[in-house]
Formats: structure tokens, sequence, C-alpha cells
């Protein structure tokens, strides 16, 4: 079947169902084409269904059969937003196998644009994950009848059955629009809204914290997005903060988690090992205990805890009754705020009581003063 969007009084409809559409359903504002698009649906018939509709406010997919095809000569205001909701469905893969659609030559280069071109952005990366485009035909403004002033061409993109690399949609799109909105900015600085440790986060994914958007790789932008999918979920940085502080059993992070459920914290687990960042372990005879702990990758977390802590710091508020505070995590939390750097050689202990226990920072400067 054949999705038509805006056929006007039905010139390409006429081809397709000439060249053997099986069905073609066509979407019109207009009214004014309608007289001329029942004659097209006499000629045809069971053929041709005509919707006076906004393709913006209408779902087709209960009108239409697999495989369906997407053909538009769209209007310039619309394409665009069109084109972002087929290719950002909810869910993948979509209803359409393939679009090919008429737009501004300028957008058209957007969509099939490679990094480090002007064109290059949003739209480029939203294309290119989940579709291959390409642009198969221009046109001149004196291929239409009145000529518009802009020239045109068609693309054609044909989905993928999976998005080129894995990402989280939501999370990708984020990042690519922080990145974007700002993009004669260093991404270290457009993309700091996102995490307070951004620049560890894009140094994690292989990108310099100078690089600007426009330098990125599809394949980058979703290295990015996975990682802070991954520390963004609810947990993971709590488990983190634990092995921060030394190796755990499975039963110690349930115990020290409130609130988190088996099927969760196991979840969480499978997935930080997945990404390297944490492994698990035997400990020494006599405990011989299986223990999760960080791996130098994990460990290489500390800075962007850290910095997690020093800026949720401004906002702690006194301890609620009922709410459980650890000494350790005191600790760790009192260690981000240890300066680096020269100090006296001279060593001091800060005790920090809490729930009727008792944690101790040992502090000692070495003796080339640091």
């Amino acid at each position: 079947d054949v999705l038509e969007i805006g056929p006007g009084p039905g010139g390409l409809t006429r081809g397709l169902l000439a060249e053997g559409a099986r069905r073609v359903l066509a979407v019109e504002k207009d009214a004014r084409c309608m007289p001329a698009l029942a004659e097209i649906a006499a000629a045809y018939s069971g053929r041709l269904e005509v919707v006076n509709a906004d393709a913006l406010a209408l779902d087709v997919t209960s009108r239409l059969d697999a495989p369906i095809r997407v053909v538009a000569n769209l209007p310039y205001n619309v394409g665009t937003e069109l084109l972002t909701r087929w290719l950002d469905p909810g869910h993948w893969p979509p209803f359409w196998d393939s679009l090919t659609l008429m737009f501004q030559r300028e957008v058209a280069e957007r969509i099939v644009a490679t990094p480090g071109s002007k064109s290059y952005g949003r739209l480029a990366i939203l294309s290119q994950w989940r579709s291959d485009p390409r642009i198969v035909m221009e046109l001149p403004p004196e291929a239409f009848s009145p000529p518009p002033k802009v020239h045109s061409a068609v693309v054609h993109l044909t989905r993928l059955a999976e998005p080129r690399f894995p990402a989280e949609p939501r999370v990708l799109f984020r990042v690519v629009a922080a990145g974007f909105n700002q993009r004669r900015k260093m991404l270290r600085a457009s993309l700091k809204g996102l995490a307070p440790d951004i620049e560890q986060r894009l140094e994690r994914a292989g990108i310099k914290p100078t690089q600007r958007a426009e330098e990125l790789s599809l394949p980058q932008f979703c290295a990015l997005a996975r990682d802070a999918e991954l520390l963004g979920e609810r947990w993971t940085l709590l488990i983190i903060r634990e092995l921060l502080l030394g190796p755990k059993r499975y039963t110690d992070l349930r115990e020290r988690l409130d609130g988190v459920s088996t099927s969760v914290l196991a979840e969480r687990l499978s997935r930080l090992e997945d990404a390297g960042l944490i492994r698990r372990t035997s400990l020494e005879p006599p405990a011989a205990s299986i223990v999760y702990e960080l791996t130098q990758d994990g460990r290489a977390l500390r800075p962007a805890v850290f910095a997690l802590i020093r800026w949720g710091g401004r906002y702690l508020m006194p301890q609620r009754p009922g709410e459980r505070v650890e000494p350790d995590w005191l600790r760790l939390a009192m260690s981000a705020y240890i300066p680096k750097g020269p100090t006296p050689e001279r060593s001091f202990n800060i005790h920090i009581p809490a729930d009727g226990s008792e944690a101790v920072i040992h502090v000692r400067g070495g003796p080339d003063g640091t």
C-alpha cells in the first residue's frame, strides 16, 4: 500500500496507480482538490481512498496494510515536522518501509549531511540513525508552475530493522539537541546542563571536551547517550557509590540500598558488568565470598561522583526523621571536598558520628607537599 500526503489534483496519484500500486491512501487538506481526486478514484475502483484531512492529525495505520510506502510532495512548512514524526514514532520499526519525499533542497542536504559540514545537525542524526537516506533527484524552480523561489530535491529513506548503533531514543535526542542548540560552543559548555561531570563523560566516550557538536559522528553521539543513560538510571550511581567504598556482596548492596528490589538490583549489576564498570570476584579465604568491585574504568568514575557530590552539597537538607545515613557515606562525601594540591606535611583525623557509629577520615600530607 502507498500513503500519499498532499496529492493536490492527483498528478502523482495517477502515476502511482498506473505503475501498479496495490492501494493508495491520499490525504489532502485542501477541499478544492476533492473533485479531481474523486474522478481518479472512480477510474481506479477500489484502489484509491481519498481523505480530506490534515496529515499531522490523522492516524493512517488502521487504513493501510503492510508493506507501506510513503510518497509525498510535502508543503515545505510541514515537511520537516512530518519527517521527524515518522522517524520517531515511539516504537521501532515503524509502520512504513520507505519514505520518498520532496523537500526544499537545503532541507534535503541537512538529512544526508556528514560531520564537519555546515548542514550537519539534528535532522541528519535522526534520519541516519534509523534509516538509510539518499537524495535521488534534484529539481530546479522551472520544473513547477508557478515556479517557487527555491530549488527542490527528492529524498528516499529506507528504514532499518534496528537503529545503526544502540542508544535510548529520548536520551540520544536530548544530547543531540543540547549539542546543536549552541553548535558553535565547545561540548563542555553546550552539554554542561546535562551533567555537572560532562567533561569526564565526554572523555569516557572518547570525545575531546573542546570538540563541537558538528564534529561528532553518529556513533560518538550514541556512545555519549549510552553513558548518560546508564549512569542516569535509578540506583546505578548509588551502586557505584557503594563500590567506591570497597567491594560488596550482593546481600550487602541489598541491605544498604533501601527500597531496591532484587530484580532491579540484579539487572543494574548485570548492565554495569556488561559496560565493563564492575566485575565479580572471590574474596581470599576464610571469607571466600563472591563480591562485586569496580574495574579500572569503574574507579575512573570517582571524579564524576565527586563532582556530583559537590554540586548536590549546595542543596543538602537536614536529616529527616527515619532517614538513613551511613557514616561511610559521609566519609565519601567529605573526601570530595578535600582539595588536591600542595599541603603541609602533617596528618589529622576527621571524626564523623552518625546513627550511633562513627566514620574516621585520615588525611595525611606527603613529603612532596601533596
